[in-house]
């Protein structure tokens, strides 16, 4: 949320996905916790199946060119002081 506020004005997007096969309950959180950003559920096919989603909490870091440059950021490198 921080990092969303701070850069989505300059471009900073956030694409969620989820592999839950009930999106209900993760609509509800994303409303309830004001994430506003694009969120796609898709369980094992096109965007899961490209970047090798398997599990929970996976981030990709994507340039403006589509090319991935992070993977799995956590962390320090994702502070804003």
């Amino acid at each position: 949320m921080k990092l969303y506020r701070a850069y989505g004005a300059k471009g900073f997007e956030i694409v969620a996905v989820s592999i839950d096969t009930n999106i209900e309950p993760g609509k509800q959180a994303m409303r309830e916790d004001g994430m506003t950003w694009k969120s796609v559920w898709d369980k094992g096919s096109v965007v899961t199946s490209k970047y090798n989603i398997v599990g929970f909490h996976s981030n990709f870091l994507i340039n403006e060119k589509g090319k991935i440059i992070g993977v799995d950021v956590m962390g320090q490198v994702l502070q804003i002081n």
